[in-house]
C-alpha cells in the first residue's frame, strides 16, 4: 500500500477543510445578502414613503402660501414639491416588490388627482379671486384623504420588513448551527492533525528550540543536533545564520531610528518655528493698511453733512461702515468672493462722491461667477494704490476697472487703471523686489494684497502685471478652483 507524505496528506486535508468551510460560507453570505438586500429594499421604501408625505404636506402649504400671498416664489416651491412627491412615488412602485405593491398604484393615481384639484384651485382663484372656496376645500379634502392613507401604506412596508426580519433571523439560526457544526468538524481534525504532528515532527524540534534559547545568552551556533536527518541539520544552519543577521538587523535598525527620531525633532522644531514666523508675518502685513483712507472718508463724511441734508451723509456713513466692519472682520480670516466684491463697491461709491468727474469708477463682473474663497480685503488695497500712485497726478478723465471673471479652471481678478504706468525697468525692478518700490513712500498695499495671496492659496495662485509707461497699470490675480467641496463658496448670482 502506498503511504502518502506528510506535505500531501496536509495539503489535501487542508482542501478539503477549504472547499468545505468556503462552500458553507459562501451559501450562508449569498442567503443573508439575499435577505439582506430585501430588508434594506424595505427600510428604503419606507424611507421614500416618509419624504413622500413630508412633500406633499409642503406642496400644500405652499399653495396655501400662494393663495395667501400671491407670491410666484410659493407657487414655483409647490411645483418643486409636487415633483419631488411624485418621483418618490414612482421610486415605490419600482423598488417595493411585495403583494402589496399595487396598492402604491391606488397612491400614484391619488397624487395625480391632488395635483389636478391644486391646478384647479389655481385657476378659480386666478380668474376670479372671490369664489374659489369649493375647489379650494375639494383640494382640503384630497390632501387629507392622501394624508389619510399614511397608517395603512406604512403597515405595508413595516409588515414587509417584519418578514424579512424573521428571514433574517432564521438564516442566523441556520448559519449558527452549521457553524458549530463546522467547528466540530475543524476540531477533529485539529487533534488528528496535532497527533500526527507531535509523533512525526514536533520532537525533532523540540531540540532545536532548545537550541534557540542560546540567542537569548548571546550564542548563535545552532547546528550541534543529533540523529535528526538531513532536514533538521539544514533547518538549523538556516536558522543559525538568520540568528546572526536578525542580531546585525537590530543593532542597524535601532541605530537608524535614533537618528530618525532626532532628525524628526529637528525638523518638527524647524516647522513650528516657521509656521510662528508665518503667522506673524501675515498678521504685521494685515496690520499694515495705511489708515489715510479712513481719515479721508471721514473728513468727506463731515462736509457733506455741513453741505446737504443728511441723507447723502447717512449714505456714506453706512457705505463706511460696512467696509469697516468688512475689513475688521476678516483681518484675520479667509473671506469669499462675493463679500470681496461687495466690500470694493462700497470704497468705490465712497471715492467715487470724494473724487467726483476726477476719476470714474467701474466694476465688471461675469454672470455665474464662483464664490470661491479667497483672503480679505485683497481688492481694496489695489484700487487705493492706482488712486495713490497711478492717477495721483490726474485732474480728469482718470478710470479705475476692477473685474471678475471666469474659465473652467481658474479665476481671474483683475484691477486696473489710465494711469502714469511703470516702465520697463521699473516694472521689472518691482517684480524683482518682491513687489516693494523703494522711492521713499510706503508701498504696503500691493505688497501686502500679493504676500497674502501667496501665503494663503501658495501654488493654486499667480500674480501677473501689465503696464507701461503712460499707458496704464494692471495687476491680475489667477486663482486655480480647486474641487467643489473645498473651494466653492456659492454662486453669486443665485445667492446660495
Amino acid at each position: 500500500m502506498k503511504t502518502w507524505s506528510l506535505k500531501r496528506r496536509i495539503n489535501i486535508t487542508a482542501a478539503v477543510m477549504f472547499l468545505l468551510v468556503s462552500t458553507m460560507m459562501i451559501a450562508s453570505n449569498m442567503i443573508n445578502y439575499h435577505t439582506m438586500k430585501q430588508y434594506d429594499k424595505a427600510l428604503s421604501a419606507y424611507r421614500q414613503l416618509n419624504s413622500y408625505y413630508n412633500h406633499i404636506d409642503a406642496a400644500t402649504s405652499d399653495i396655501k402660501d400662494y393663495l395667501y400671498t400671491e407670491q410666484n416664489k410659493a407657487l414655483q416651491k409647490y411645483k418643486e414639491e409636487m415633483q419631488r412627491a411624485t418621483t418618490y412615488i414612482h421610486g415605490l412602485q419600482d423598488d417595493f416588490v411585495s403583494d402589496e405593491s399595487w396598492r402604491f398604484d391606488l397612491l400614484e393615481n391619488m397624487t395625480r388627482f391632488y395635483d389636478e384639484e391644486c391646478q384647479n384651485t389655481i385657476h378659480e382663484y386666478q380668474n376670479d379671486k372671490g369664489n374659489y372656496t369649493a375647489v379650494y376645500n375639494a383640494l382640503l379634502h384630497s390632501h387629507d384623504l392622501i394624508a389619510r392613507t399614511s397608517d395603512r401604506f406604512y403597515n405595508v412596508i413595516t409588515n414587509e420588513m417584519t418578514l424579512q426580519k424573521t428571514q433574517m433571523d432564521a438564516n442566523q439560526h441556520v448559519t449558527f448551527v452549521g457553524t458549530i457544526i463546522l467547528l466540530l468538524i475543524v476540531l477533529c481534525w485539529l487533534f488528528y492533525f496535532g497527533f500526527f504532528m507531535s509523533v512525526s515532527f514536533i520532537k525533532p524540534l523540540y531540540v532545536i528550540l532548545q537550541n534557540i534559547n542560546k540567542v537569548k545568552k548571546g550564542e548563535y551556533d545552532l547546528s550541534d543536533i543529533s540523529s535528526t536527518g538531513k532536514e533538521m541539520e539544514s533547518l538549523c544552519i538556516a536558522l543559525n545564520e538568520m540568528a546572526i543577521s536578525v542580531q546585525n538587523e537590530i543593532a542597524s535598525t535601532k541605530e537608524k531610528a535614533e537618528l530618525q527620531h532626532r532628525l524628526l525633532e529637528t525638523e518638527n522644531e524647524n516647522l513650528r518655528k516657521d509656521e510662528q514666523l508665518a503667522q506673524s508675518e501675515l498678521r504685521m502685513l494685515q496690520n499694515q493698511i495705511n489708515p489715510h483712507f479712513l481719515f479721508n472718508t471721514l473728513n468727506m463724511i463731515y462736509k457733506l453733512a455741513l453741505s446737504e441734508n443728511a441723507d447723502n451723509a447717512a449714505e456714506m456713513i453706512e457705505r463706511t461702515s460696512r467696509l469697516l466692519r468688512y475689513g475688521l472682520d476678516k483681518q484675520n480670516r479667509l473671506s469669499d468672493l462675493q463679500s470681496e466684491l461687495v466690500s470694493v463697491a462700497n470704497y468705490m461709491e465712497i471715492q467715487q462722491k470724494r473724487l467726483g468727474e476726477r476719476v470714474q469708477f467701474k466694476l465688471e463682473v461675469q454672470e455665474g461667477i464662483p464664490n470661491i474663497a479667497i483672503p480679505g480685503m485683497i481688492l481694496q488695497p489695489l484700487v487705493e494704490n492706482a488712486l495713490k500712485h497711478g492717477l495721483k497726478d490726474c485732474k480728469n478723465g482718470g478710470e479705475i476697472l476692477v473685474s471678475a471673471s471666469y474659465t473652467d479652471e481658474d479665476i481671474l481678478l483683475s484691477v486696473s487703471d489710465n494711469g502714469t504706468g511703470m516702465n520697463p525697468v521699473e516694472l521689472e525692478e518691482l517684480i524683482l523686489n518682491d513687489y516693494k518700490k523703494y522711492d521713499g513712500e510706503n508701498h504696503f498695499g500691493l505688497y501686502n494684497v500679493v504676500r497674502r495671496v501667496e501665503m494663503v492659496c501658495g501654488n493654486n495662485a499667480s500674480i501677473s502685471i501689465n503696464s507701461d509707461e503712460d499707458c496704464g497699470f494692471e495687476l491680475i490675480i489667477q486663482i486655480h478652483i480647486k474641487d467643489e467641496e473645498e473651494a466653492y463658496v456659492s454662486d453669486i448670482d443665485s445667492g446660495r
